[in-house]
């Protein structure tokens, strides 16, 4: 063989072996792109639609520094959408309860995994009884109720477009719904300190809408003799299963009788064993849900959950 072709060979095979290692490390060193979380950031009356963002009315609790004031107006506020934005709409088609169990499934060990690795688990939405159809952008009315959601891996950067939005099913409630002045928000936090009735808690910031930097931030509570305390306990593994077989079965017997089931909730895994205010102290995680209306911010319930 001349040296020529010697060399042409020598020139061949550095060339294969190159491209073999490229793809080796491509596939060995290359990070896997991460399994993307929609988290539900906000709802409400859409304003306005273009190709790049969309406007939405919200009822808005006004804050002070860390403070809950109570006080409450509508806003409105802005998101970037893109083309990899998805539209959906509920429909009224009902999932089967097969398909239904197995989403609570996913969606229970998704809180759990996101809990075991200590990552903020508000806004995670459980599964709904009902399916959701895709649509087109121009689908929605303007006025129409909307739920936003984003990937949680970015739910704190305002540059982020939406990754999904949601409108209600095409019925006459929207306009009765976004006409209630009243919602529900469940913030979990560390306690940091309880004096009387006033609760102070350690909050991770989880709302780009209330967020005003990634520190976590203090909040503070005046409760009433109207708040409901509980501490959550795990369930007996035979009364759960026994609840889930009582519960699928009404289910099956509604949708047999062509009736609504709309607002039914499957069964906790957990019970709440009623306490009271005194139990509460500093360092223990606990949900608190509250009332917003356009004259206050009340506690209705606080529970305390288990230590991991």
């Amino acid at each position: 063989m001349s040296s020529r072709n010697k060399i042409y060979l020598s020139l061949l095979l550095l060339a294969i072996l190159t491209v073999i290692s490229a793809a080796i490390y491509y596939v060995k060193l290359s990070p896997k792109t991460a399994e993307q979380v929609n988290e539900k950031i906000a709802n409400g009356k859409l304003v306005e639609l273009t190709e790049r963002s969309l406007k939405i009315k919200v009822p808005m609790p006004s804050r002070d520094g860390n403070s809950v004031r109570g006080q409450s107006s509508e806003e409105e506020i802005i998101y970037n959408i893109n083309n990899q934005t998805k539209f959906y709409r509920y429909s009224e088609q009902v999932k089967s309860i097969d398909e239904y169990n197995q989403e609570v499934a996913e969606f229970n060990k998704k809180i759990k995994q996101l809990s075991a690795e200590k990552k903020n688990i508000i806004g995670m939405e459980p599964p709904t009884f009902y399916n959701q159809e895709t649509i087109k952008p121009q689908d929605i009315k303007i006025g129409e109720f909307v739920s936003l959601y984003i990937d949680r891996e970015r739910v704190n950067d305002l540059t982020a477009s939406l990754t999904k939005v949601v409108a209600d099913k095409a019925t006459n409630t929207n306009v009765e719904l976004i006409k209630t002045p009243l919602f529900k928000e469940k913030l979990i936090g560390n306690i940091q300190a309880v004096s009387g009735n006033r609760l102070s808690i350690l909050i991770e910031p989880a709302d780009p809408l209330f967020a005003s930097s990634s520190e976590p931030s203090l909040h503070e509570f005046v409760l009433d003799n109207n708040v409901k305390f509980f501490k959550q306990q795990p369930k007996k593994q035979e009364q759960y299963r026994l609840e889930q077989s009582d519960f699928n079965k009404k289910i099956n017997q509604l949708v047999k009788e062509g009736k609504p089931i709309a607002g039914l909730e499957p069964p906790s895994p957990d019970v709440n064993e009623a306490i009271t205010l005194s139990e509460l102290r500093p360092g223990q995680t606990i949900v608190v849900t509250t009332e917003i209306s356009e004259e206050k911010t009340t506690v209705i319930e606080i529970s305390v959950l288990p230590q991991r």
